[in-house]
């Protein structure tokens, strides 16, 4: 609750006071005044900031988190099925399609839904 009264003091209160003291003669007030909420302003546009740089981490680092445990899963099921020439051809495959960027998650989940999808039927590709 005291963030709130102080985001609230900060972000309202603040800046209606420097507007009013504009029409006062005392100009250390005004100068006072407008520090401040320029100061808060600043610090709120951070906080904002940081909170969804925040969300952003957490989100992206629960995607590879899940994706990662899905492939590991699947390629001890693989190994202890019998299949290590099929693990290491997929994941030759896996590693030849796989191109990181920090623009996006270069089709991670894609990659690992068709990595899992070739290990246990085989490659659409294959001789019947």
């Amino acid at each position: 609750m005291l963030p709130l009264i102080l985001i609230l003091i900060f972000a309202i209160v603040l800046p209606i006071a420097w507007l009013a003291s504009e029409f006062q003669p005392r100009i250390w007030l005004r100068i006072l005044l407008g520090f401040g909420t320029l100061a808060s302003a600043a610090a709120i546009a951070f906080a904002i900031a940081s909170y969804n740089s925040l969300v952003y981490e957490i989100e992206a680092n629960s995607y590879f988190g899940f994706e990662n445990k899905r492939l590991i899963e699947e390629t001890i099921d693989a190994l202890q099925n019998g299949k290590s020439a099929e693990v290491l051809e997929q994941l030759e495959t896996f590693n030849a399609q796989y191109h990181p960027s920090y623009e996006s998650r270069a089709s991670y989940d894609e990659l690992i839904t068709k990595y899992s999808e070739n290990l246990n039927n085989g490659p659409a590709n294959a001789p019947d």
